[in-house]
């Protein structure tokens, strides 16, 4: 097997302990909460350019429909389950 040199092991080793961490803190969120963080956290990132109708293009649709979409309802649902507590 190839080993990595020791400072790239290191990293690697770094953003998997990250990566758990983030994971860990969004997984205990409320929905409200988690819905606002990915709100926040899509205001920072890169996004697609809008292409035309007709163009196959998954990060297009995934960015300015689905994700919008998924974000809505989830906060939909947040403010039900918090009515009926």
């Amino acid at each position: 097997m190839f080993k990595l040199p020791d400072h790239v092991a290191e990293k690697y080793a770094s953003a998997r302990t990250d990566e758990a961490m983030k994971r860990a803190t969004f997984a205990n969120l409320s929905d409200a909460d988690l819905a606002a963080s990915a709100q926040f956290w899509m205001q920072h990132c890169s996004r697609p350019k809008r292409f035309p109708a007709g163009e196959p293009v998954y990060d297009s649709t995934f960015w300015h429909v689905i994700v919008p979409e998924m974000l809505r309802r989830l906060r939909a649902h947040a403010l039900t389950v918090k009515d009926h507590d």
